[in-house]
């Protein structure tokens, strides 16, 4: 969820600003050793987890389901019944694809949505959407087929940043106001 932007357009202008792991379609470079664990825990596929080679598209399409439970339930699908959230039983969990339902943990949600992003959370990657233009389609089915309100929404998390840029400088035996190329809106 980090490494998600959102821009002024809120969900629309959504960017993402970390691959994390990333490697080509022709997979010709080896990133990793086979049989190596890489990714966030709470984020990864099972078939990551439990450390199989043939890892494709689904398992960021497994990601992106995992991302969106975090954000329509306030935490992360992998805290457990009782709220643990020890690593290695975490990794566990996951390797079994033992996700919390997103359809428990918020009962209030429209069955389309919770059943979507449960579909993206298939512990097998058969069952999964083959890649990110299918898991889009999945969504854009699942939220047209959901009545609108116009109430106000909550904050997806209740923990998001907003990302602010400052610019502080001086300027030195420079009088701004009085020189004519600024007042007049001429470059200087």
């Amino acid at each position: 969820p980090s490494n998600v932007v959102l821009g002024a357009n809120g969900l629309e202008g959504a960017k993402l600003i970390d691959f994390g792991v990333a490697r080509g379609s022709t997979h010709s470079q080896i990133v990793t050793q086979a049989g190596m664990i890489v990714g966030t825990p709470g984020y990864m596929a099972p078939e990551q987890a439990r450390g199989e080679v043939d890892v494709d598209a689904r398992a960021d399409v497994y990601a992106l389901g995992c991302l969106l439970f975090r954000c329509l339930a306030g935490r992360p699908a992998f805290t457990g019944k009782d709220g643990g959230g020890d690593g290695v039983a975490m990794l566990v969990r996951v390797a079994q694809g033992a996700a919390d339902l997103l359809s428990e943990v918020r009962p209030d949600l429209p069955e389309a949505v919770a059943t979507a992003v449960q579909a993206l959370m298939a512990p097998a990657p058969d069952d999964r959407p083959a890649h990110g233009l299918a898991a889009s389609a999945l969504l854009r089915i699942a939220l047209e087929s959901t009545p609108r309100d116009s109430g106000t929404h909550p904050a997806l998390t209740g923990a998001e940043q907003r990302l602010v840029t400052i610019v502080a400088g001086t300027l030195r035996d420079v009088d701004v106001w009085n020189d004519e190329t600024v007042r007049e809106g001429r470059p200087g």
